[in-house]
């Protein structure tokens, strides 16, 4: 009886470069967010306003999308990914202790709602963040990443 059994898969290998994508790709959209926040607190803050709106938000993914030509390009990217990955694999091993998210949700909850207001400011980031949906509208992007966002957020929004 032949007991080479070389030729037999488990899966276990591919199962391992599935998770290993997986994990690459929750890091650069975790650090496309973290972008997309701090845009929207810089917005929120030059807009004379205390919280973070979901008009806020909103124009940040675009604008980050819109900027996202220059991903790669972001200050120290690249050690922002292998950290980023590092903590997110050890939240998955972790993945039954909810407790923060649950504290969070709490928190937005308790949150009061301001009414949204545009920035008066000229800066750049507050110029982009208010004229992105005009630009948004008619952009087209070219390569695959950029329209699966696009198509992502205006699904979202």
């Amino acid at each position: 009886m032949n007991s080479d059994f070389s030729f037999m898969k488990t899966g276990f290998t591919q199962q391992n470069d599935n998770k290993d994508e997986i994990t690459n790709m929750l890091s650069i959209l975790n650090i496309f967010m973290e972008d997309a926040i701090r845009l929207s607190e810089i917005y929120t803050l030059h807009s004379n306003r205390k919280i973070i709106s979901k008009e806020d938000i909103q124009n940040a993914l675009k604008v980050r999308t819109f900027w996202g030509d220059n991903f790669w390009n972001l200050p120290n990217v690249q050690q922002r990914l292998i950290d980023t990955k590092a903590e997110i694999i050890q939240e998955m091993e972790m993945e039954n202790e909810n407790e923060m998210e649950n504290e969070m949700e709490n928190e937005m909850e308790n949150e009061m709602e301001e009414t949204y207001t545009k920035s008066q400011c000229n800066c750049e980031i507050c110029t982009y963040m208010n004229n992105i949906n005009s630009n948004w509208i008619t952009w087209n992007p070219s390569d695959q990443i950029n329209k699966i966002l696009k198509n992502s957020i205006d699904k979202n929004t």
